[in-house]
């Protein structure tokens, strides 16, 4: 192997909370797609947070119920 060439894994940018439970996701379309699911499945809403983008996502029964983007001044 060629020194400078191992793959480093990316960092997880979306944190899917379901109760206490996380499941990190690099992407966001995985990420939200994961929580659309399974908030048909669990009684509550299904978080998707991502630190770098400032923004969240609820989902309640497979629907999209609130979206948050903060804004920097």
């Amino acid at each position: 192997m060629t020194e400078g060439t191992e793959q480093s894994t990316p960092e997880p940018r979306y944190i899917v909370r379901i109760g206490e439970d996380e499941t990190p996701y690099t992407s966001r379309e995985e990420a939200l797609a994961y929580a659309k699911e399974q908030s048909r499945e669990v009684r509550g809403p299904v978080i998707v947070d991502s630190e770098s983008e400032r923004s969240s996502y609820r989902y309640v029964g497979g629907e999209l119920a609130q979206f948050v983007m903060e804004t920097r001044r």
